[in-house]
C-alpha cells in the first residue's frame, strides 16, 4: 500500500511530515490531477514487467505478441540465484489473468508470488511419463504441497487465475473446457 502525506522543510533543511508531524487519515491536494485507470495489460506493456533478482537475458526474447522463456535450472526457491521469470505486480483485489503456456521440457506456468517461500504455482510439466499434466502447487514457508494435477493432451494450456477480495482461483482450459484446480 502508499499512502502520500505532505512534507514540509523547514529553514534549518530539517523536513516535518503531516500535520505537525502527525499523518492525517485524508488531505485535500490542490490541482487538477486524472488518475487513468488501466484494467488490461498486454505483452506491449512493457514498463508494467519486472524481473526477479538478475537476469540472464539470454533466457527471454520479448516481442508485442508474445513471450518466450528459455528455463534454467535454477527455481523460485533458490535466493541466490535468478530463475526464467517475468511478472506484472497484482494491482487489485479483483482480477483475471490467463496465458496460455507450453512446455516443451520441464515447467512453464503462472505464480501468485509473495516471496521465494510464499507463493502459489500452476503449471505444465512432464508426468514422468510421456505425456504432461497441470499442477496446482502450494509453497507455504517450508511446506510445498501439489494440491491438484490433472492431464492434458499435448503440451500446452490456457492457465487461468482469478482474485477477488477474499481468494485466488486457479483453473486451466483445454479444447474450450474450463477446470477448476483450486
Amino acid at each position: 500500500e502508499t499512502f502520500l502525506t505532505p512534507v514540509n522543510f523547514g529553514c534549518n533543511g530539517w523536513f516535518s511530515v503531516g500535520n505537525n508531524g502527525t499523518t492525517q487519515e485524508q488531505y485535500t491536494v490542490q490541482g487538477d490531477f486524472i488518475q487513468e485507470e488501466k484494467h488490461s495489460y498486454g505483452f506491449d506493456d512493457v514498463n508494467e514487467w519486472i524481473y526477479i533478482r538478475n537476469p540472464d537475458m539470454s533466457k527471454y526474447v520479448l516481442t508485442p505478441e508474445k513471450y518466450t522463456l528459455f528455463g534454467s535450472e535454477y527455481t523460485l526457491d533458490m535466493t541466490q540465484c535468478s530463475p526464467s521469470f517475468i511478472g506484472i505486480r497484482h494491482k487489485d483485489f479483483r482480477c483475471k489473468v490467463s496465458c496460455k503456456v507450453t512446455s516443451s521440457d520441464g515447467e512453464s506456468g503462472l505464480t501468485v508470488y509473495m516471496d521465494e517461500n510464499h507463493h502459489y504455482d500452476i503449471a505444465v510439466v512432464p508426468d514422468g511419463s510421456e505425456g504432461y499434466e497441470v499442477i496446482f502447487r502450494l509453497h507455504i514457508g517450508d511446506a510445498e504441497y501439489i494440491k491438484n494435477r490433472v492431464s492434458i493432451s499435448g503440451n500446452t494450456a490456457e492457465l487461468k487465475i482469478s482474485s477477488d477480495n477474499y481468494c485466488y482461483v486457479f483453473g486451466i482450459e483445454v479444447n474450450g473446457s474450463y477446470k477448476q484446480l483450486g
